[in-house]
């Protein structure tokens, strides 16, 4: 039988922020402090749990300084285990910390996502769909590239980059392993060049544990 609750996970985030608040999905908030002041949020799961699964159709942002509502993020649903949380990090490299949430558990190791992107300018989280395409993303901060993990069989498997070109993303170098025997593997990369893909390496190497 399905119970509907409240699933508070608390995911605190510093940003640099102002002090005003909205609680309306679309509602911005008034104009900030000139000076900055660090702000932490909670994040509240809003679904229904079936057994040791639940269905995600609603995240709270909740101020945590003064536990007001701060937006409501819907219009998506995720499949995930009860104990499933947002996970928070810098994802387009701009200083301010975002968030994404797990879709569901395939049966692949490319775990799709849904990201949501912090707009500094009406501090609200928003949905950012063309980074769905990245899945089992890590982020690469130093290049500040993505990085997409992907394996096509047992023994070949590899790791798509992506760099960010005005709102959108773009292949820009991808590495592909194959197995040659126990923890030795090839591995080629490619890299983007004038607009279409060139081998830049091709090397063998212990695989990393």
């Amino acid at each position: 039988m399905k119970i509907n609750l409240l699933l508070a996970l608390l995911c605190c985030v510093s940003l640099w922020n102002c002090t005003a608040t909205s609680t309306d999905d679309n509602q911005t908030a008034a104009a900030y402090d000139a000076t900055p002041a660090i702000i932490d949020f909670d994040f509240e799961l809003l679904g229904e749990i079936n057994n040791s699964n639940k269905t995600v159709s609603q995240i709270n942002v909740i101020n945590k300084e003064n536990t007001q509502l701060h937006q409501k993020l819907k219009g998506f649903e995720a499949e995930v285990h009860e104990n499933e949380e947002v996970l928070v990090e810098d994802l387009n490299f701009d200083g301010y910390p975002d968030i994404r949430l797990m879709k569901y558990l395939p049966g692949t190791m490319e775990i799709p996502f849904y990201y949501w992107l912090y707009n500094p300018t009406n501090r609200q989280f928003e949905r950012a769909t063309f980074l769905e395409s990245v899945l089992s993303p890590s982020v690469d901060t130093e290049n500040e590239l993505l990085k997409s993990s992907w394996r096509k069989s047992e023994k070949e498997y590899g790791v798509n980059y992506f760099a960010y070109t005005n709102d959108s993303i773009q292949l820009v170098k991808q590495e592909v392993y194959e197995y040659m025997a126990d923890d030795v593997v090839h591995r080629i990369t490619k890299t983007l060049v004038n607009g279409t893909f060139e081998k830049t390496k091709e090397e063998v190497v212990v695989e990393e544990n």
